[in-house]
């Protein structure tokens, strides 16, 4: 089956990447939906658009939204919010790719480290962040509604997410 090559853009804050095409919200909810029905909506989107603080990438085929990255940059810290992936697009890189272009949008903003939080059953999240370079550092007991715990993982920039002129970091 042939498929179109995938598209990198930049989202939000207008960081020097394409910006919001006409659709972009809608491309992501549609993809937040069919992952996590109820998660985000429309209002919450736009809000995290309007955001200072704010951070989005997301990777689209042709108009479709496949991946995509929600985060919020508080003092020197990326704290990721969502990180989902389509299902029939996984285990292609696309997390990687997001995650190395957070890493270095982020560390052009200041930031020292990235942080994140999921479920502790989530063994295959877990094992992509590690893979990246995160540590758990610690948990919340029954942190979600289920109660469910939550584990916490933290991974420093490189000197090339920090802004060293050595040039771009690649996962």
């Amino acid at each position: 089956m042939h498929r179109e090559p995938f598209d990198l853009i930049e989202g939000w804050p207008d960081n020097g990447g394409e910006g919001l095409r006409p659709g972009d919200l809608d491309r992501l909810l549609a993809l937040l939906e069919s992952i996590q029905p109820g998660s985000w909506s429309m209002d919450q989107l736009r809000n995290e658009r309007s955001r200072s603080d704010g951070l989005g990438v997301w990777t689209c085929r042709g108009k479709v939204a496949v991946a995509a990255l929600l985060g919020r940059i508080i003092v020197d810290e990326l704290h990721i919010l969502e990180l989902v992936t389509a299902i029939a697009d996984r285990r292609q890189g696309l997390a990687k790719r997001l995650l190395a272009r957070a890493f270095m949008l982020a560390g052009r903003r200041g930031c020292s480290r990235a942080l994140l939080e999921l479920r502790a059953s989530n063994h295959v999240a877990q094992r992509l962040y590690e893979s990246v370079g995160f540590v758990v550092v610690g948990a919340r007991p029954r942190y979600y509604g289920d109660g469910e715990a939550a584990l916490l993982m933290t991974r420093p920039f490189d000197e090339v997410e920090r802004g060293t002129p050595d040039g771009e970091s690649i996962l």
